[in-house]
């Protein structure tokens, strides 16, 4: 007599904001800032002001910051704003891939911080803000603690693409790493 194995499977729905928002929300508990830090950040970025968040990990060398590797989380907020139009706000996605690290972002994310922490590199961050009236970036750059940075020289330093993941389920967010060319394995 035939055996079978009885299975189940369930669909999950979550708002496309929602998804983007928990990525955003991984990187910086990541970063460890504090929860208030983070909901500050959550907040400015739920209202689409902040487009790119940059992660770079970088070493000390001769006094002289030297950035070693990037994470770039970046979300066209003009392809989700078209999601939404379409009708498409609800991603639907099975158990398995929300037990997987849904979409994979916490792969990329703890590749990138995996290697930031064995390296013993130092983190620090830059965000690139969206769709802002003028003047905005000040009142923000205040909220949220930042200033305005000035050119480094390291920023003439070319990069390279080390991956680059976008979702079929979630494609307004990417999320990429580059190591400088100075970057030893």
């Amino acid at each position: 007599m035939a055996t079978y194995a009885k299975t189940s499977s369930q669909t999950l729905s979550k708002t496309r904001m929602s998804l983007l928002s928990a990525n955003f929300q991984l990187i910086l508990q990541n970063m460890k800032m504090d929860e208030d830090e983070i909901l500050s950040y959550v907040e400015e970025f739920e209202k689409k002001k902040i487009e790119e968040l940059i992660v770079y990990g970088f070493m000390i060398v001769k006094e002289e910051n030297k950035k070693m590797l990037e994470m770039h989380f970046k979300v066209d907020w003009e392809k989700h704003r078209l999601y939404i139009k379409d009708g498409k706000e609800y991603v639907e996605y099975t158990e398995i891939e929300g037990i997987c690290g849904l979409l994979c972002t916490e792969k990329y994310v703890n590749t990138f911080f995996n290697i930031v922490e064995n390296r013993k590199f130092l983190v620090t961050y830059s965000i690139v803000y969206g769709n802002i009236v003028p003047g905005e970036r000040e009142k923000l750059n205040n909220k949220l603690g930042l200033v305005t940075s000035e050119g480094d020289s390291w920023r003439n330093e070319p990069l390279e693409k080390l991956t680059d993941y976008t979702s079929a389920k979630l494609e307004e967010q990417t999320i990429s790493i580059y190591a400088r060319k100075s970057f030893k394995n």
